[in-house]
Parts: structure tokens; C-alpha cells; sequence
């Protein structure tokens, strides 16, 4: 489905360290210290961010059921590394998912990351309904990315 058609919640935030570092250390470790927190979710596969490689999540009470996503590009661009992947089983209400996730050039020792997200349930104003919810379990990465990675200085002026 064409990303114009879908729903999107795109967060950025600005961290510490240069944007090739950054995105070198997005790997299990990372995913598994974003996860939601207070959610009853299990790591069931993490095989990276390369293409092809597959991340399975398992949800427990009340959900049940399985969110697997299939990484399905990566790019190392001028100023910014991306990869982006694509659910390829969803748990209920959502039929399509995309994901981007960018390292950004922000200055020498900073970098944005931006989770850029695309999302349907094949009824929009179902989307509408469920995009709140989405953003509350995907907004706490702001925090986490900080705490992670860190602040940059304060000092540094973003281009």
C-alpha cells in the first residue's frame, strides 16, 4: 500500500555522538532496552537490520498474538543511514505497518534519529482511533534514546 494512503506518527530526537556511531549501535541491545515497558511482550527473534533479517515480538494477556517484521532495506546515504522495516504478520487491529528508522547528521557530535512510521487498519477512521495509542507506546523512545545515547551538549548548534 502507497505510504500516502497510510497513517504516520513521526517522532525525532536529537542524541549524543556522530550519526554513523549511532546508527552502528542500533541493534538487540537497543531494541531490547526500548521496549515498551509494563507491556506483557517477548523478544522472539531479533536477526538485526539488514535486509531480509526478521524481528518477531510475542504479546501475552490480553493480546496473544505475534508482530513479525522483515527488514526490507538499508541505505547509507549522504548525512543519514536508514533502514526500514515491514510487518509481515500483525496482531489485531493493524493490516499494514512500515517503519524508517534514520540516523540524521545533526552536527559532528550529535545525531537526530527519527522513527518515521506508516500504519493502516484498513479502516481510517480506525486509525484515527488507535494512532494515540500507537504514539503512547512509541513516544517513551524519545527518553530512552536520550538516556541511551545521551543529550547532546548544549553548546552544539544544529544545522
Amino acid at each position: 500500500m502507497e505510504e500516502s494512503k497510510l497513517s504516520s506518527i513521526v517522532f525525532r530526537t536529537a542524541v549524543k555522538g556522530p550519526y554513523k556511531e549511532v546508527f552502528e549501535r542500533m541493534d538487540r541491545t537497543l531494541f531490547e532496552y526500548l521496549m515498551p515497558k509494563g507491556m506483557p511482550v517477548s523478544l522472539e527473534r531479533f536477526d538485526g537490520s539488514t535486509p531480509g533479517d526478521l524481528v518477531h515480538l510475542r504479546f501475552g494477556f490480553p493480546l496473544y498474538s505475534s508482530w513479525v517484521s522483515r527488514i526490507e532495506s538499508l541505505d547509507y546515504l549522504p548525512e543519514q543511514h536508514v533502514f526500514v522495516d515491514h510487518g509481515i504478520q500483525l496482531p489485531f487491529p493493524l493490516k499494514h505497518w512500515k517503519h524508517y528508522h534514520r540516523v540524521q547528521f545533526r552536527t559532528e557530535n550529535s545525531s537526530y534519529i527519527v522513527d518515521e512510521m506508516y500504519f493502516s487498519t484498513g479502516i481510517r477512521w480506525f486509525d484515527v482511533l488507535i494512532k494515540p495509542f500507537l504514539r503512547g507506546i512509541f513516544a517513551p523512545r524519545k527518553k530512552l534514546y536520550v538516556a541511551y545515547f545521551g543529550l547532546p551538549d548544549e553548546h552544539e548548534t544544529a544545522t
